[in-house]
């Protein structure tokens, strides 16, 4: 399985594969991006790319040729960047400014509290300390 999806992100235009980039999975998205208006400072997050194949090394070695950078944050497409020389923008992961946008607001400041221990006055080290 393989998806492409470009997100226009506060860093700007990002395009995220995940999946498998392969054969003819590969070949569509070099054909995309050949027929299409490629967006000034796009950026491919790899970060996601559970495996790629010959087609899809020689898809990203022409990304590179033609400017684009890369977003990898570790494991695989880390690996992939390194391997293939790949220029990298950043090796964070675009993922979770994407989960960010995509989340509720009401979940984005979400933090769970473990509560103290129950009150009991003051310390009996601070009485014995006082004079």
């Amino acid at each position: 399985m393989f998806r492409a999806q470009i997100h226009q992100l506060s860093a700007g235009p990002t395009l995220r594969m995940e999946g498998r980039l392969v054969g003819n999975w590969a070949e569509q998205v070099g054909v995309a991006m050949t027929n299409g208006i490629k967006p000034k400072g796009l950026v491919v997050d790899l970060t996601e790319i559970t495996y790629g194949d010959s087609v899809g090394e020689q898809v990203l070695a022409w990304f590179a040729s033609i400017g684009i950078l890369f977003a990898a944050e570790a494991g695989y497409a880390a690996e992939l960047c390194e391997r293939l020389q790949l220029p990298l923008q950043r090796k964070m992961t675009l993922s979770a400014e994407i989960g960010r946008k995509m989340r509720p607001p009401s979940l984005r400041s979400f933090a769970i509290r473990r509560p103290g221990p129950p009150d009991k006055g003051p310390d009996r080290r601070d009485k014995e300390h006082q004079p």
